[in-house]
């Protein structure tokens, strides 16, 4: 006699950057014994997610419509994707939210988790299924602006950002390396810290005694020659991810690699130190494994500026602009990287997050249905 079919699971994945789905990569172990999960994303989260969930019957992908940054000459125009947003917030995501709330009629879904991505968010909220949202930008509307040093404007853009992305949710889960007292209108929220792979640990410990190379994660968008350029100078050998091809014979002395979840992993455990996007889910996985970070943030990158700030304001590495980045201050990070270390010595673990995490998000499941 054939078991049960599971229940679904509605999975929306924030597609700009790789930190939504490596959260989804963490949490996924832990839901699917209680449900089938269909992820909807795009772009690079999307790839990554297919690529990890191979031939899985109990996995399924949709690719629906996702944000993105507009660039020009390599630079992020605010002003370009502000009003990029605004057409898709107004036009395009509720027009794929009622398509999406249409196909679920056929197979309807027990519940929603949404990483920060609007389509799935309002489709949930057409459709009045039960929805527990996830993210780390929350964190910038919902913590204490007078502690994250934010202006009256940056706030109210924080909060208009986030409510876009998600009008309305049942229950809400931030996941940030900076824990910061709660708005009083976030006072129900779970705050956590990074969402981390147990395989961190193993391979940290595993490379303890033979130190990798540094390890590079830039943005292919964005003004990476000058980050090459220092790198090549002051670090050959440098492992670089994120651009997935040399952009040229110029940089022979440094080696480029695709992304994949277990070998970025790897080098990752082994390296010394990263120069690398501010990404949340990157900074959360280099504080676990004890790396300082020189991190780049770009002008018009607000969410990245801040991590960048805290990061440094915590002693754990260098916040640089890209725009603005020297080869000099390669050199002054890499000549503080012991006071880097010990900073980061003193900081509290966070690998058991993932499973106090997602047993909570899956009773708040059930007790939004």
């Amino acid at each position: 006699m054939s078991a049960p079919a599971k229940p679904l699971l509605i999975y929306g994945v924030n597609g700009d950057g790789r930190g939504h789905a490596a959260r989804a990569l963490v949490l996924a172990p832990y839901l699917r014994p209680h449900y089938r999960i269909v992820f909807h994303s795009s772009q690079d989260a999307l790839a990554l997610l297919r690529q990890s969930f191979v031939n899985q019957d109990d996995i399924a992908f949709v690719e629906i419509p996702g944000t993105r940054w507009i660039y020009r000459h390599r630079r992020i125009s605010p002003w370009r994707s502000a009003l990029h947003f605004l057409v898709q917030a107004l036009w395009v995501f509720p027009r794929e939210a009622r398509r999406l709330q249409r196909s679920w009629r056929h197979t309807p879904p027990v519940g929603v988790i949404c990483d920060f991505e609007p389509v799935v968010a309002r489709a949930a909220a057409v459709a009045g299924l039960p929805l527990v949202a996830l993210s780390h930008q929350h964190a910038m509307a919902a913590m204490d602006p007078g502690q994250l040093g934010l202006s009256p404007l940056q706030q109210w853009i924080y909060r208009l950002y986030a409510w876009l992305n998600t009008p309305r949710f049942g229950a809400l889960v931030i996941s940030s390396f900076f824990q910061l007292p709660l708005r009083s209108a976030f006072s129900g929220a779970l705050v956590v810290g990074g969402l981390l792979r147990p395989e961190l640990l193993q391979l940290s410990q595993e490379q303890q005694l033979a130190e990798g190379a540094p390890l590079a994660y830039l943005r292919r968008q964005g003004l990476h020659r000058p980050v090459l350029n220092s790198l090549q100078q002051l670090v050959p050998g440098a492992v670089v991810f994120g651009l997935d091809a040399p952009p040229g014979l110029a940089f022979s002395g440094l080696r480029f690699r695709p992304v994949d979840p277990d070998g970025f992993l790897r080098c990752l455990a082994a390296a010394p130190f990263l120069v690398a996007a501010a990404g949340h889910q990157l900074l959360c996985e280099a504080m676990q494994l004890q790396k300082p970070v020189l991190a780049l943030y770009e002008r018009a990158h607000d969410e990245q500026r801040l991590n960048a700030r805290l990061w440094e304001r915590a002693g754990y590495g260098m916040a640089v602009e890209l725009e603005r980045f020297e080869t000099h201050r390669l050199q002054a990070f890499i000549d503080r990287l012991p006071r880097y270390r010990c900073a980061l010595q003193k900081r509290v673990g966070a690998l058991g997050n993932a499973p106090v995490t997602a047993v909570w998000m899956l009773r708040q499941l059930q007790a939004l249905a």
